[in-house]
């Protein structure tokens, strides 16, 4: 019996993303500024590297488009809630590249809160991402190759 792609709880990635944030921020602040530094630099190479991935999967999907599989997702809706979810991941993962890079040339005092801002798109986009990526799973392990 093949498993099916139901439609998420996003909730969870969003209080995820929220709590890790707010987590972020508090063990952030005492840090001296070097620290933030050497973080935003290491997550911006995370978030650049991880939309990348993201942007391949999705060109994975759409040069299976052609299958019954896919052909019957999209009739069904969930074809386009796949995308939804591939495309909410990279826009969040984007923004936390955007903020990185911002945090390399801000100054200590506002320094730790777009960090904290950072981390929450980090966690919010990885909430999605894991939403996503299974139900990508899903896709290619249902193909029969015809």
């Amino acid at each position: 019996m093949a498993r099916t792609i139901r439609k998420g709880r996003y909730w969870v990635a969003w209080f995820a993303g929220l709590a890790g944030g707010v987590v972020a921020c508090l063990k952030l602040l005492p840090f001296g500024d070097a620290h933030h530094y050497m973080v935003a630099g290491t997550l911006a190479s995370v978030s650049s590297t991880v939309l990348g991935f993201i942007i391949a999967a999705m060109a994975i999907l759409s040069s299976v488009e052609k299958t019954l599989l896919i052909e019957n997702m999209i009739k069904a809706g969930y074809y386009a809630q796949l995308i939804w979810e591939f495309f909410v991941s990279a826009v969040f993962f984007f923004l936390a590249l955007t903020l990185s890079i911002a945090c390399l040339f801000l100054g200590p005092p506002l320094l730790a809160w777009v960090l904290s801002g950072v981390f929450w798109a980090i966690v919010t986009a990885s909430g999605f991402l894991l939403v996503a990526g299974y139900h990508f799973y899903l896709v290619l392990s249902n193909l029969d190759g015809a």
